[in-house]
């Protein structure tokens, strides 16, 4: 909490000093106390202290506090947010002049129905923390930043923050930014004060799980990023994955992924196939978890053609040929359908083929006797599809693995 200024002399009522009369009133999470009389010359040092009821006067017993000036508006009704409290017996005091003698008090129940807020952490990696915020104070000005434990919160002290409605309160991700081994502190602030609202401390350290980590792009174009990583963490479910610059690290926003036991560390790549260009980044994790060790930006402009519309144009080209086509999830494959010239056709087409001649047949058959619909890819090994043959009057649907070129399941209709 910002410390109270050192009294170095006690500034002491001059005969012709203001001694406001106040009402005070708890009204939802806010203490108003409105004063008759205020001067903001002669009452500049007056301020409001909130303590549990029955404790002294001491700086330590202080649960919220703050200048009065700094708080009341022109009709002289001072507010002061309180929602930081625990449900309990409290009592507001007035001291004038910087001091600790009480002018008036004011004593209150409050029944906190909101929850006081935490910070919790939630890991501490390489070069990130990453923190859950538990607050429903909800206001724009809300505010989270990262201190040394022992230093005081001032502005020159802050060495990363974020705005509380613009991030993801469950797993706020702080960057260390290099920072040296030691005690650091998240502290929670309403309202665009200083006034901590919870906070929560840890240990960072530079080699905390290999603080060298890194992962490095080696080249990037419209089908492919390569990159390299550099690691002594060798877990079996370390990951890497491709995310579009600010988006959250939610599966639902990976757009290509490995572990990264199935790379070559040296020279890996991540199929880019389809993705409009713009500005991303790769994201090293740690034993599946969502929490990022590092991290490297990167850009690209995607003016070709993916895979899709190379093959689909191609077999268009032919008169009378139509096909459509479906991306397995890691975009390493492609399911293509193809109907022409009274035939049906499904294909697998291997996209590390650059020229995307590499392809094995999973059913062909005449269109009069036969018909193949509802195509869908399950997995990254596994599709269905629906048969119907005509003579035989026989409908059936199909589960297939395209690795192993075999039929897994037959369910007749």
């Amino acid at each position: 909490m910002l410390k109270k200024l050192i009294l170095i002399a006690l500034f002491v009522t001059s005969a012709f000093a203001v001694n406001p009369n106040i009402d005070w009133r708890v009204q939802d999470n806010l203490l108003i106390a409105e004063l008759d009389d205020f001067d903001s010359n002669e009452n500049n040092q007056d301020w409001i202290g909130v303590y549990k009821k029955g404790q002294s006067n001491d700086w330590d017993n202080v649960q919220v506090w703050s200048w009065v000036k700094e708080w009341i508006d022109p009709s002289h009704v001072y507010d002061l947010t309180i929602n930081v409290l625990s449900s309990g017996d409290y009592e507001a005091r007035y001291f004038k002049n910087n001091s600790y003698e009480v002018y008036d008090s004011f004593s209150f129940t409050y029944d906190n129905q909101q929850g006081v807020p935490t910070l919790d952490v939630n890991s501490v990696g390489s070069k990130y923390v990453y923190i859950k915020i538990d607050s429903n104070h909800g206001a724009p000005e809300d505010w989270v930043a990262l201190f040394k434990k022992d230093a005081e919160s001032t502005w020159e002290n802050v060495i990363a923050w974020f705005w509380v409605n613009n991030i993801d309160q469950s797993n706020v991700e702080v960057n260390m930014h290099d920072s040296p081994s030691g005690d650091y502190e998240v502290r929670l602030f309403f309202n665009n004060s200083y006034d901590v609202a919870a906070s929560t401390s840890f240990y960072f350290s530079n080699d905390n799980g290999g603080g060298n980590d890194s992962v490095s792009v080696l080249s990037v174009n419209a089908a492919n990023v390569e990159f390299s990583i550099n690691s002594n963490h060798n877990g079996d479910e370390d990951w890497v994955a491709v995310y579009r610059k600010g988006e959250s690290n939610d599966w639902d926003n990976v757009i290509a992924w490995s572990y990264v036991k199935d790379l070559d560390k040296n020279s890996a790549s991540l199929s880019l196939d389809g993705v409009d260009g713009g500005t991303f980044e790769l994201r090293f994790f740690y034993d599946n978890s969502y929490n990022v060790v590092t991290k490297t930006e990167f850009s690209f402009v995607n003016n070709a053609k993916s895979a899709k519309e190379i093959i689909i144009d191609r077999i268009n080209s032919n008169v009378g040929h139509y096909a459509t086509a479906w991306y397995t999830p890691n975009k390493e494959l492609l399911v293509v359908k193809e109907t022409g010239f009274g035939y049906n056709y499904l294909y697998v087409y291997d996209l590390s083929d650059s020229e995307y001649n590499s392809r094995f047949t999973i059913l062909s058959s005449s269109a009069r006797s036969q018909s193949i619909s509802a195509v869908k890819v399950i997995d990254d090994r596994t599709i269905q599809y629906h048969i119907h043959e005509y003579h035989d009057y026989y409908n059936a649907t199909i589960t297939y693995d395209i690795i192993n070129h075999e039929r897994i399941s037959e369910v007749k209709d």
